[in-house]
């Protein structure tokens, strides 16, 4: 074979294997290139190196006949799944927990739970299970395992404005937890600490965490309470009256379900003792819609697909 048809074969070589040319033009090379072999060759034996280079681009014109064909049934049919990722799996595994000081705590099953959920900021470093909460972290946590354990029940789920006429002087539209207080407050729950201020940065009380959740149980206000102190414990007297109707509701209505997961059974109630970050996760971890809860642990088995129990 002369030097030019040589150079020939090696140009219609790299065509071929460039991505960027189209594949019509690839098969007239190849077969260029057959016909400069025959043509340009000895009549006696080819070359063991160019009967490679032939096999090889007969290989590939091959594999583009077949890519060809599958496009020209794909654009024949344009519903047809046929790529591995049209048939994979679109369930999101829930988030990893890695709190580090959460091992052996009593709360431990609801943090890493809610933690799946995305009620936390994090779910790794400290989650400082013994340290108080503030009034505004406990609402943001509230509305977020509301939202999570509800998904898909559109009447359930609490709206989240992000601007807005604000009606606590201390959560303006710039405050970082406007949208969770501001929230819930739209959906006609009480939950401030009067009627115009909130006290965001304030530590949350038991009477307190237990009068704002009741009111999201109950799905609505509660109506006029005449009756005098709620519950039985030794310190009943001690409870704030703004807050009696609230548990009133949850020591008859609900027989202590929200106090008896997170306190266990107690002869007092110390309404005025400050919560836990660890007693609030408990806490919320079960959300009623007035009919019956609904659990962080039932919520990850619906995301996951599983079978509720």
């Amino acid at each position: 074979m002369n030097s030019g048809a040589y150079d020939k074969i090696l140009f219609t070589q790299s065509k071929i294997q460039n991505p960027k040319s189209k594949l019509p033009g690839s098969f007239l090379t190849v077969l260029l290139t057959c016909f400069l072999l025959v043509s340009g060759c000895k009549s006696d034996q080819p070359d063991p190196k160019l009967q490679e280079q032939v096999n090889k681009l007969q290989t590939e014109n091959a594999s583009l006949k077949s890519e060809i064909e599958l496009l020209k049934v794909q654009l024949s049919n344009p519903t047809l799944k046929t790529t591995p990722s049209s048939t994979a799996n679109t369930t999101q595994p829930p988030a990893t927990v890695a709190f580090e000081d959460i091992k052996g705590v009593a709360a431990e099953k609801e943090i890493t739970q809610l933690g799946q959920l995305g009620v936390f900021d994090t779910t790794t470093g400290k989650f400082n299970p013994q340290k108080p909460i503030t009034r505004a972290e406990f609402v943001r946590w509230l509305v977020r395992a509301n939202n999570a354990m509800f998904a898909g029940t559109p009447d359930k789920i609490l709206r989240l404005p992000e601007t807005g006429k604000a009606t606590f002087s201390d959560v303006p539209p710039t405050h970082p937890d406007f949208r969770y207080i501001q929230g819930m407050t739209d959906a006609g729950y009480v939950i401030g600490y009067d009627e115009k201020t909130f006290k965001p940065t304030q530590t949350l009380t038991r009477e307190e965490m237990l009068a704002i959740k009741a009111g999201l149980d109950h799905r609505g206000p509660f109506n006029s309470y005449t009756g005098g102190s709620p519950g039985s414990w030794t310190d009943s007297d001690t409870i704030s009256k703004k807050y009696w109707a609230a548990l009133h509701f949850e020591t008859v209505l609900q027989n202590k379900a929200n106090i008896g997961r997170t306190f266990g059974t107690i002869k007092t109630l110390k309404p005025q003792a400050p919560v836990t970050r660890a007693e609030a996760a408990v806490y919320i971890s079960a959300i009623s819609d007035s009919v019956g809860f609904t659990t962080a642990e039932a919520a990850l088995q619906k995301r996951a697909g599983q079978p509720l129990p």
